[in-house]
């Protein structure tokens, strides 16, 4: 069975407001969003999936809006980015940026010590550099892709990808996980 263009779905939801329609589309993607923010939250389970939950909400009501010249998952992402611009942008105005808190024991997916300490590592990141790198290795879009995504040009996603290799490295070597495996 041919599963439905994501268009046809939008179609379907703006015009006749099909919730079922609509329904598809969270399944189709609640998995993606909600990976994408529980990695640039560093682990914040709670917080990853109120972001997610806020996205298809946003989205919903935004729906209207979606021009197809980029695909909708990198629509939907750019949302769910924003989301978490926002939230981080609300957490600087009243503390530090590194206090947010964002890697919080109780929020832990606690599988393993190494994901545990990836996402100590991604903590140390800038909210944008974090955002980088989690949508290049790990969602694997492109650059092309993220530039839209987060609204940065060419040369400022690649420098952000570099200079966040390069903490990553410095932090993962310093707490133990030597040398080998990240010669370039």
């Amino acid at each position: 069975m041919k599963a439905t263009s994501d268009i046809v779905l939008i179609n379907k939801v703006v015009v006749s407001g099909d919730k079922d329609a609509y329904g598809q589309i969270v399944e189709r993607y609640q998995s993606q969003i909600r990976n994408f923010l529980l990695n640039i939250t560093a682990g914040n389970r709670n917080l990853s999936y109120e972001l997610a939950q806020e996205t298809f909400i946003k989205a919903y009501l935004s729906l209207h809006t979606f021009i197809n010249k980029a695909r909708f998952s990198t629509w939907l992402t750019r949302i769910a980015y924003n989301l978490f611009y926002d939230y981080v942008s609300k957490q600087s105005n009243t503390t530090d940026i590194d206090e947010c808190g964002f890697l919080e024991s109780s929020y832990r997916t606690d599988d393993s010590l190494l994901k545990s300490d990836i996402y100590k590592a991604l903590e140390t990141l800038k909210p944008s550099e974090r955002s980088v790198i989690t949508l290049y290795y790990l969602e694997e879009y492109s650059i092309k892709d993220i530039c839209k995504i987060m609204d940065m040009p060419d040369g400022t996603v690649k420098s952000h990808i570099r200079r966040a290799k390069e903490h990553l490295k410095t932090y993962l070597i310093e707490n133990g996980y030597g040398q080998e495996g990240f010669n370039d």
